[in-house]
């Protein structure tokens, strides 16, 4: 994979991306009258904004569902364009440290509420 790719694959998911919220939004600025009026006059787009605003839980999931692959493949790109340019080591390098200070001070929480102890400092 060269770095044209993955900076496409990053273009096209920030337009999904921009295009699934801003539908979300824009249908709800949308009054219901207006689509009637224009659905009965014929519109096909205004036909179909109409059943979907029928069908909220439709649209929702859709839009979701969308929203949720597009931001997956831009951090897809991310990776693969931080992995392209700094290689696998350094990857692991920047990940571990957060990952392991994190997961360490959620476990001593856990730890901390299940026996209500602290725990020795070391």
């Amino acid at each position: 994979m060269t770095s044209l790719t993955a900076i496409l694959i990053f273009l096209i998911s920030m337009l999904l991306s921009a295009f699934f919220s801003g539908s979300e939004t824009g249908l709800y600025r949308i009054p219901r009258l207006r689509l009637v009026i224009d659905s009965l006059s014929g519109k096909t787009w205004s036909r179909v904004l109409l059943w979907l605003t029928n069908n909220p839980s439709f649209f929702v999931a859709t839009t979701l569902v969308g929203n949720n692959v597009a931001n997956y493949l831009t951090g897809l790109s991310i990776v693969l364009l931080a992995q392209l340019w700094f290689g696998e080591v350094a990857i692991v390098e920047l990940v571990s440290p957060s990952f392991s200070a994190r997961w360490s001070s959620f476990m001593e929480s856990c730890y901390q509420r299940i026996c209500s102890c602290r725990l020795p400092i070391a």
